[in-house]
Parts: structure tokens; C-alpha cells; sequence
């Protein structure tokens, strides 16, 4: 009788020898657990989400080591700065590296590569699920879900029925509507553009550069009523100085967000009437509720949980009259 590790290689097998599927065959299902630093484990667990079915993959995620899990993650990022060759100055670094574990503590793979793309690193990762092969020939796939129904994946816009107090069991962060829950996905930086870079030269240093983050569409899919929403997080611990909440500027055919500008003498970040405060109340081990201190006026916003490039964003509808 097999135990959890022969079946995840069974599996891990499975994979790298299958053909491509049709759209009505069932995608191939892992359940994993991702830990390690915050901020690049929620990127990742969302990298994976938004690139898994490219590979006729289907992923859950466990929300902490004591849920069921068939494969473990450890995400470690890093930078540093070395000597360049020509240069009176360093040239500074980054890295990533994931080690992929069995439920067993077996190790299965590593990925490190020198900057941390979250998307970059999944793709590795999923590369890596599917090129690992321990055992020879094709064989059924295993159901590694120990017996629990797996849960759907949640498009942006898909309430789950629940009357539940706390978030699903899958991490991710989520809005609360009524007695629904929303997850919302990352919302990824279209494009990063400069402004006044013409005008800069021009006055020899004397006004101001901006750098604006453009995000895709007028407007994000998930469009609340109340102008105080509440968001939740579940599977990684913040505080009120991880999150932000931060206006965007509606454009025709996308968002903009001002993240810095440079002037003489100075370099700022955000806009201070772009922030908006919150209050984070924990709930239990990894359940935090997140919610803007004053209200939101309509428009469009993004939830930045620590300092991530993405970030979650949301709209606030006009109130009807």
C-alpha cells in the first residue's frame, strides 16, 4: 500500500508522461501547502493560481501545516550587492528559491533563480511538478485529497454560500458580502510608465517626475456598495502596517497609481490623499479582518497587503438614490 509520498511521485509521474488534454477532460488536482516569507508566499500562492490550468493543472491550497496537504513549498527570498566589473559602485541583486517536500519531509525539488517575479517562480514550480518523475509508465491518478471534497477555484466575481464567521479554509484574502465571501485575485501591474521626464529636462531639474503604475480596464471586477467594506486574510500573519488602502485614478481604458515622484531635494512615495488607513482585528491563528478607518468615496481602490507590486483591487460603486 502506497503511503503519501508514493503517491505524490505516482502523480508527479503521471504528469510529466500525460498527453494535452481536452477541454473535457478533468484537470489534474495537488493540494499544497506554501510557507516562508509572507509577502512572496501570497504572491506565489496567487502566481499559481493565475497559471496552473495554462497546465491543465488544479491547485488547492492548505491554510496551515496542519490541514492535508501533498506538497509542501518553502519560497525564500533574498537580495544583496556585489562588485560590477567597470564600475565605481555595486550593483545590488535579487533572488528567489523554492524547495518542493514532500508530506513526508522528502525533498523533490529546488527552483532558484536571481529576481523575485512571482509569476516567473510558478511557472518554474509547475514546470518542475511536471518534470520530476520517479516511477516509470503511465498510471491512473491517484486522489490525494485525503477523502475532502475539493473546493472550486473562485473567479473574482464568485460569491461562496456560507454562514460561516470566518473566510473558506483556502488562503487568499477575501470581501464579505452579506453572508457570502468574494476571493479576490491580484490584480497585476499592466505597465509602469514615467511622466514629466520631458518637462524635467527642460527646467534642468526643477520640476517633478512621477512613476504611475497602470493597471488594466476602468474598473476592477469586484465593485462593492458600502462605502466601509471588509476584507479578510486568512493564512498569513499582518499587522495594520502591512496593509494600505489606495485610490486610483480612473482612466478610459485603464487605472493609474501614483507609487513615487522625484523633485529637487526630495523623493516621495504615495500621495497622502491616496492613503486610506485600516484597521486590522485578528480573529483566530491566520484569520484577520481588514477595513478602512474612514470611508471610501466612490472610485477605484487597491488593497495593498505588504507592499506587494499587485495588490487587490476593488471598487466603490456610487450610492443609488
Amino acid at each position: 500500500m502506497f503511503n503519501r509520498t508514493s503517491l505524490l511521485c505516482l502523480t508527479l509521474s503521471f504528469l510529466a508522461t500525460m498527453p494535452v488534454q481536452t477541454q473535457q477532460d478533468p484537470l489534474r488536482f495537488l493540494r499544497i501547502f506554501v510557507e516562508g516569507e509572507p509577502s512572496f508566499s501570497l504572491s506565489m500562492i496567487e502566481a499559481l493560481r493565475r497559471n496552473s490550468a495554462k497546465y491543465d493543472l488544479r491547485l488547492e491550497f492548505a491554510g496551515g501545516s496542519g490541514d492535508p496537504y501533498d506538497l509542501r513549498l518553502i519560497a525564500i527570498t533574498g537580495s544583496g550587492s556585489t562588485s560590477c566589473i567597470g564600475a565605481s559602485t555595486s550593483c545590488s541583486f535579487s533572488y528567489f528559491t523554492i524547495t518542493g517536500l514532500a508530506p513526508d519531509g522528502k525533498l523533490l525539488f529546488t527552483v532558484t533563480q536571481p529576481d523575485v517575479h512571482a509569476d516567473g517562480a510558478a511557472v518554474q514550480v509547475i514546470r518542475k511538478i511536471y518534470g520530476h518523475s520517479v516511477m516509470p509508465g503511465k498510471q491512473p491518478t491517484p486522489d490525494l485529497s485525503g477523502g475532502q471534497e475539493a473546493n472550486k477555484p473562485f473567479s473574482p466575481t464568485t460569491a461562496v454560500k456560507t454562514m460561516a464567521q470566518e473566510p473558506p479554509a483556502d488562503p487568499g484574502v477575501y470581501y464579505k458580502n452579506n453572508a457570502d465571501w468574494i476571493r479576490l485575485t491580484e490584480s497585476p501591474v499592466n505597465d509602469i510608465v514615467t511622466k514629466g521626464s520631458g518637462k524635467f529636462l527642460l527646467s534642468f531639474g526643477a520640476s517633478e517626475i512621477k512613476i504611475v503604475y497602470l493597471y488594466n480596464g476602468a474598473a476592477a471586477e469586484v465593485q462593492v456598495s458600502t462605502p466601509q467594506p471588509e476584507f479578510y486574510l486568512r493564512g498569513f500573519a499582518i499587522s495594520d502596517q502591512d496593509i494600505r488602502i489606495l485610490q486610483m485614478e480612473r482612466k478610459q481604458e485603464h487605472r493609474e497609481l501614483q507609487v513615487s515622484s522625484l523633485s529637487p531635494g526630495q523623493v516621495k512615495g504615495y500621495r497622502p490623499n491616496d492613503i486610506y488607513k485600516v484597521a486590522v482585528t485578528r480573529l483566530s491563528d491566520g484569520v484577520y479582518k481588514i477595513a478602512p478607518v474612514s470611508e471610501l468615496k466612490p472610485g477605484e481602490y487597491i488593497l495593498k497587503v505588504y507592499g506587494n507590486d499587485g495588490g487587490y483591487a476593488f471598487g466603490i460603486a456610487p450610492l443609488k438614490n
